[in-house]
């Protein structure tokens, strides 16, 4: 008697349990992605600080994600389009040519608290009349130069015809390995929550679990 009563109950559980997972596998699964998105966004961002000197709060914000559904439960993370533009070159490395004449590379200006050079910078420097551009012709490096007091010259910013970079942001690489290792534990946490709640009844109005 006492195996057929575990029988019994087995049936009964493996009744449910079908259930279970015909009605709320989707949700499940849809919830477990995008947690794992969610992880994933969030090493990204933390990638980013790490990668970079002093990103811009438009770098900073670049991670980004899609989110899954249970039709649907697929979920994406990436970097924002614009910022993707030019952060390929830190993902997959390679030459970057200038959008206009030259890439400007600051030499002896201030630069903002990102260590960067504002777009106005070269602007207000072309303004001053101890500043001129110089290149090629005149014998020396392309860029902004100023005529110093001391009769010599200094060179501001520079113009070089393109840019080469290394791969050293590894979003695609770390984004995957974070999937890979996170995807697991959502999915079983989630399915534990699912079979934790006592509302979840079978189909005869009893409950799965005692």
């Amino acid at each position: 008697m006492g195996s057929m009563f575990v029988r019994s109950n087995m049936d009964a559980f493996q009744e449910g349990l079908r259930e279970i997972a015909r009605r709320q596998v989707p949700f499940v699964v849809s919830k477990a992605v995008n947690d794992t998105a969610a992880d994933a966004k969030k090493w990204a961002g933390l990638r980013v600080k790490r990668r970079f000197h002093k990103p811009v709060p438009f770098v900073r914000r670049s991670p980004s994600r899609t989110l899954a559904t249970k039709r649907r439960p697929v979920a994406r993370v990436l970097i924002l389009p614009k910022q993707a533009a030019f952060l390929r070159y830190q993902e997959r490395g390679g030459t970057r040519a200038p959008s206009r004449k030259a890439i400007t590379i600051p030499q002896g200006v201030d630069l903002n608290a990102y260590d960067n050079m504002t777009k106005r910078k070269i602007k207000t420097l072309l303004r001053r009349k101890d500043v001129f551009t110089a290149g090629k012709n005149e014998g020396v490096k392309p860029g902004i130069y100023r005529n110093m007091p001391n009769g010599g010259v200094k060179l501001l910013v520079s113009f070089v015809e393109k840019a080469s970079y290394k791969p050293i942001f590894g979003f695609e690489e770390g984004v995957e390995k974070v999937a890979r290792n996170r995807m697991p534990t959502h999915l079983n946490r989630n399915f534990r929550r699912i079979l934790a709640n006592p509302k979840l009844k079978t189909r005869r109005g009893r409950r799965v679990l005692a």
